[in-house]
């Protein structure tokens, strides 16, 4: 018992030390922290963006100050179930949060829960840095306490909800009610409120618009919890689950607005700050060309009645020089246009394919599933360059099938290209969940760099306040094709540019690679794409609805995304000289028998003197059989023999390119037709004669000889002379 008891009270001194300890360190560390009230901002500090060339990229996201009274009381309560649920009974922390986060964090060995209340994030926000230590988190602690001892919990609420960042260029609650639902916070519904509050776990993860699937969920788990402590019925809860949410995409993007949104995407991308006001004194430098922006924007003189995004990039920095937009970042679904990269350049690259590959292109169901050709015309047998050049669909599905979804999948991730269906529809460009025009264009680069992916980027440094670089721009290459399948496949996309569905590009002097997509239905079209490079760059172009609402059936990738797309090379060479592609050594041009290539699907070389040839690339240890030997035997198809007096006159009968030679019986040579037409035997007396024929023909130089024949004997019976008659006898 003893022993007992000396051990409780061991432990309670120990408890009791650690208490105390804790308590020391904490006032030592939070000593000196004062509540400053001017620090609570009712503005926002953006960072400052500039062209390659150092003038400013304006932002005309202004920021408006919502009192209390003018957000919906649903709105509030979207974010208390969600982020704070006892908001209203703490004095700034949530001690069993705390205490919940601590048993989190034990079992996860790090620091993955923060149970920071409102109060504390508007002290982290405006008071401190986004870094994850204990001192700052401490610090956090004292002033949220302060803070709740000099302000209502109405004004703390107001006072967060006009400094927290929503993502998308929005800080504060007006400019996301504005940008993502063109609303006045108050006009709000339920449904709108939870999809923003959704945002504030991570910004760049839960944007409606840039995974609509995450923000959905988040959206309906915090409408469960509305419903779970009583703010919503299970009826409503049902009701705004199942409501339709309709984002704003008619935002303005006159000047320079889309480029900021842009550049400020990747800042959020590629820094990750727990707290975006830590970037409000940034400056970035960006690669973006001011005289190039300003010249894609021509394309609005198209009167295109749709939105419209075009990008440039360039090949040696991975630098995106080029940039416009009605309607940012935009995941979309990007049709045919995946097809040389996801589907054709993969099946190069394991060998199960060339271009001279002949496919079957017929109307085909696979399972069910029965797609078809553009205007529901087929070809019969076509080469995979033909297939691709004309972006025929049947025979893409079949090479994704020789492929396998997860292979299709595993080449797609290397290009930083992911969506979540695994159907055939992928071969076809349905990728499930979309992807942006960037990420389209980056997947290009391999067919510039070797094979190799880059992602590309607007970032050339970052600067801190003090003028430090914080960050500068970094290429990272992944090796993902050869450069003999690239080759192919640019040797393809270069027809395609000259007379497939991209030809509207054949009037540039120079050689360019390009495809186009077109995404629709039976309805019209939603969706119209043209990707065009060069040795130099990669420029892509999307028409369509930001909405997707249908555009204009006249609006197809070959129309109006190619013409924008010559509009902007023809810019980039000004001169009308661009660099080519080059041959590498594992690449080998080789002329085939076009005869047994379309009648037998077969690769032989072509080699006789007849123009009965056709050309292909192929990979330089690709095995071309050399033409069989034909099994020649030339024959006598007719014969006939004639005797008039002593002249024997022969017809023979043979096959073009065949001739014949006459032997007599003692195989002594009469007559080649070779060296001459006709032939008269002059018989010298009477009697019965034999003759022979033999055909042959002349193959590779070498002379080939048929069977010989024996015609048929011939009595010579000449007409006598009266001086030569006995007279008695006449």
């Amino acid at each position: 018992m003893k022993k007992t008891l000396k051990l409780i009270c061991f432990i309670l001194l120990v408890a009791l030390a650690i208490i105390f300890g804790f308590i020391a360190y904490f006032f030592a560390v939070t000593g000196s922290v004062v509540l400053d009230e001017e620090k609570l901002k009712s503005n926002v500090n953006y960072p400052k963006i500039y062209y390659s060339n150092g003038n400013e990229i304006k932002n005309y996201n202004l920021f408006t100050y919502v009192t209390i009274d003018k957000i919906p009381t649903h709105f509030k309560n979207a974010l208390i179930a969600i982020e704070d649920k006892r908001f209203y009974s703490h004095s700034g922390v949530d001690v069993r949060s705390v205490f919940r986060a601590l048993k989190e964090n034990a079992f996860s060995k790090s620091v993955k829960q923060g149970a920071s209340t409102i109060t504390q994030q508007l002290v982290k926000n405006t008071y401190l840095s986004g870094e994850k230590t204990i001192n700052r988190k401490l610090k956090e602690i004292k002033l949220a306490y302060l803070l709740e001892q000099k302000l209502s919990k109405d004004e703390i609420l107001e006072k967060y909800l006009n400094t927290v960042y929503f993502g998308e260029n929005s800080y504060g609650i007006y400019s996301a009610s504005q940008r993502f639902f063109a609303k006045e916070p108050k006009d709000l519904t339920v449904s709108e409120s939870a999809t923003l509050v959704a945002c504030l776990k991570a910004p760049s993860t839960y944007s409606p618009f840039k995974n609509l699937q995450k923000s959905t969920e988040r959206k309906n788990l915090i409408l469960t919890e509305m419903n779970r402590q009583g703010f919503l019925s299970d009826q409503q809860l049902s009701t705004y689950k199942n409501e339709d949410i309709i984002l704003n995409f008619k935002i303005n993007y006159d000047n320079d607005n889309c480029l900021y949104k842009e550049v400020f995407g990747e800042i959020e991308d590629a820094l990750y700050f727990e707290n975006p006001y830590e970037i409000g004194d940034f400056t970035i430098e960006t690669t973006l060309l001011e005289d190039l922006c300003n010249a894609i924007k021509k394309a609005c003189e198209y009167d295109l009645k749709a939105d419209f995004s075009v990008i440039v990039t360039e090949k040696n920095t991975a630098s995106v020089i080029g940039y416009f937009s009605t309607a940012n970042g935009l995941k979309r679904i990007p049709a045919s246009t995946v097809k040389p990269f996801l589907i054709y350049a993969p099946a190069i690259e394991e060998d199960l394919i060339c271009p001279a590959t002949k496919i079957l292109d017929e109307k085909t169901s696979f399972d069910g599933y029965s797609p078809s050709n553009y205007n529901d015309k087929y070809y019969g047998f076509v080469s995979v360059k033909d297939a691709l050049k004309k972006s025929l669909n049947i025979p893409s599905i079949k090479i994704f099938n020789m492929l396998g979804a997860e292979k299709v999948k595993s080449y797609a991730k290397k290009m930083n290209v992911s969506y979540l269906n695994d159907d055939m529809s992928v071969a076809l460009g349905n990728l499930t969940g979309g992807i942006t025009l960037k990420q389209l264009n980056d997947a290009y680069s391999v067919f510039l760099n070797d094979g190799e992916f880059v992602k590309s980027s607007y970032l050339r440094q970052i600067k801190d306040e003090n003028g430090n670089i914080t960050r500068k721009q970094q290429v990272k290459k992944t090796k993902v094709f050869s450069d003999s399948t690239v080759f192919l496949i640019n040797d393809v996309l270069k027809d395609c540019a000259k007379t497939g569905t991209a030809s509207k590009l054949s009037s540039l002097p120079f050689s360019v690679c390009a495809k186009t997509g077109t995404n629709g239905n039976d309805n019209g079209n939603i969706d119209a794409y043209c990707v065009a490079y060069t040795p130099d760059y990669v420029v892509s172009v999307w028409i369509g609805n930001a909405d997707g609402s249908f555009i204009s059936n006249q609006i197809s990738g070959g129309n109006y995304p190619t013409a924008i797309a010559k509009d902007v090379l023809s810019y980039l060479y000004p001169n009308g000289n661009a660099n080519i592609f080059t041959q590498p050594k594992s690449v080998k041009e080789v002329e085939i028998d076009k005869y047994l290539y379309e009648n037998d699907y077969t690769f032989y070389k072509n080699d006789s003197d007849e123009k009965n040839g056709i050309k292909f690339y192929f990979k330089s240890n690709f095995k071309i059989n050399e033409k069989p030997k034909k099994e020649i035997s030339p024959i006598v198809k007719d014969y006939k023999i004639t005797c008039n007096n002593r002249d024997i006159s022969f017809y023979i009968e043979v096959d073009k390119n065949v001739f014949y030679k006459i032997f007599n019986s003692d195989g002594v040579e009469l007559f080649d037709s070779k060296k001459s037409k006709n032939f008269i035997f002059q018989a010298l007396s009477d009697g019965e004669y034999e003759f022979y024929v033999q055909p042959y023909l002349i193959d590779d130089g070498q002379t080939v000889f048929g069977e010989k024949i024996k015609l048929p004997s011939v009595l010579v019976e000449g007409k006598k002379n009266i001086l030569d008659t006995e007279w008695w006898t006449d």
